[in-house]
């Protein structure tokens, strides 16, 4: 559905090659409106000092996935991640 309107309204639809690029767009005036994870955009403003962004309405919520290679280089990290996962889930 969301690529529909993207191509019935191609002349309003900027898109951005990531979420920096989206809150620079926002922040400055360039776009009104930015479509996005409400989570990594205050993450981002707060980190970058933004404070003219508002989050406006949630209209969907979507799991997020973490994907790492399951090779030598990653196994530590995945295993760290795993334990901190397991232990948010007992906190929470």
């Amino acid at each position: 559905m969301p690529a529909n309107a993207i191509k019935k309204y191609a002349s309003k639809v900027d898109g951005s090659p990531n979420e920096f690029s989206l809150l620079k767009k926002l922040s400055t005036g360039r776009i009104e409106i930015a479509i996005t994870d409400p989570n990594v955009m205050i993450y981002l403003a707060d980190k970058e000092g933004i404070s003219n962004i508002e989050m406006v309405r949630v209209f969907m919520k979507k799991e997020l996935v973490v994907a790492l290679r399951n090779d030598d280089e990653n196994k530590h990290r995945i295993k760290i991640l795993n334990q901190l996962l397991k232990e948010y889930h007992k906190n929470n």
